[in-house]
């Protein structure tokens, strides 16, 4: 499992109307402590998540938590899947970009397959891939906005 800590929702200073709203409206963040490399299957390939990396995982509505919560079943490939969307590559166990360009839909089908490859579970992965199909498009755009972040956080980013 990755190691990570939390990052504490901003709540202090604000007006108590302010704090639930952001209590209410905010997804918990985190950040790993260090490098967490998974190999995966379908690609053949040891993908790493780096230390540093800052994630809210599954970006499931607060009102769902009950049923799928962020930190749970959707976890590790919530993490490859948020680095895909804000640095649109992935990078191996050696540093090196790959996948480098692809589309929203090459990250999402990559979410279901991680999510098989680790719980197995293909109905609620593919209930979960249908949503983002659906939903992810926001965060895709947001994301798609000021790509040149890739080349400030990791330098050292290599592609073939």
């Amino acid at each position: 499992m990755p190691k990570f800590e939390m990052i504490p929702i901003e709540t202090k200073g604000k007006s108590s109307l302010r704090q639930w709203w952001v209590m209410i409206t905010r997804s918990r963040k985190i950040r790993l402590t260090e490098n967490y490399i998974l190999f995966v299957g379908f690609l053949n390939l040891s993908l790493m998540a780096p230390k540093g990396f800052v994630t809210n995982l599954a970006s499931v509505p607060r009102w769902l938590w009950w049923l799928i919560p962020p930190d749970g079943i959707f976890m590790v490939a919530s993490i490859f899947h948020d680095f895909f969307y804000q640095y649109r590559c992935l990078l191996t166990s050696g540093e090196l970009a790959v996948f480098f360009g692809e589309s929203k839909s090459f990250g999402d089908k990559m979410f279901k397959k991680i999510n098989c490859q680790i719980n197995g579970m293909d109905s609620l992965d593919g209930l979960a891939t249908k949503i983002l199909n659906l939903f992810g498009w926001k965060a895709w755009r947001r994301c798609r906005k000021g790509n040149d972040q890739k080349y400030a956080d990791y330098p050292r980013l290599k592609t073939k």
